[in-house]
């Protein structure tokens, strides 16, 4: 998605690229969507859904609200300071800047949430919220909740995911061969004084534990 908003009109982390982005219309918009589609589907002919789980998406849901009116959305969510320890365990290059201060990673982490709950507020797409306890104390309940999110219907191979021996390059390759487990809930606390200044930014944003789990 990112590329295309680059086709489209710049970047939407530049100023003038989210203007001239907005300011695109209805045409211009249906056409930056069948392009994206066409290489979508170039990837994988035989496939009907194609899943794009790239980290910063959060940053182009309006744009993706414009152009994919249809797009099914989840938002995979779990106590701030696990993710910011997470983040912290590995070491990240490119355009994650923020992965290497750790009030610098509090702060995008609270304005990154904040961003989702503002796009929840606006775009059409219903997005739908995951705790990564929902999965751990109700499995076959939120699995459940993923299909109909999806369209999908019940297949027994969801279940057994960590089967799939497709390749992974992320750095969730070790998790994404276990079934799911309660290792990654509370991973942050012996650690909660190296995490200070993680955690200082996070209780300034308000977002610890009471907002994870909207209505």
């Amino acid at each position: 998605m990112r590329g295309h908003s680059e086709h489209a009109g710049g970047t939407l982390c530049a100023g003038r690229g989210k203007q001239r982005i907005a300011a695109l219309d209805s045409a211009a918009l249906d056409q930056a969507a069948t392009r994206y589609l066409a290489e979508l589907h170039a990837l994988a002919p035989d496939k009907s859904r194609i899943v794009d789980k790239m980290p910063g998406n959060e940053l182009h849901l309006g744009l993706v609200a414009l152009m994919l009116p249809g797009a099914k959305i989840i938002h995979c969510v779990r106590d701030p300071r696990d993710i910011g320890f997470s983040i912290w365990t590995f070491r990240f290059h490119g355009e994650h800047a923020y992965a290497h201060d750790l009030a610098d990673l509090g702060w995008t982490i609270t304005q990154r949430a904040k961003l989702v709950e503002y796009w929840r507020t606006v775009i059409p797409n219903q997005i739908l919220i995951l705790a990564l306890q929902d999965w751990v104390n109700d499995f076959d309940g939120t699995l459940a909740r993923v299909l109909k999110h999806l369209d999908l219907p019940p297949d027994p191979a969801c279940a057994r995911f960590y089967e799939n021996d497709r390749e992974v390059r992320t750095v969730s390759r070790a998790q994404v061969r276990q079934p799911v487990h309660a290792q990654g809930l509370g991973r942050w606390r012996p650690y909660a004084n190296e995490l200070a200044p993680l955690i200082a930014e996070l209780e300034r944003g308000g977002i610890l534990p009471t907002q994870l789990t909207p209505p």
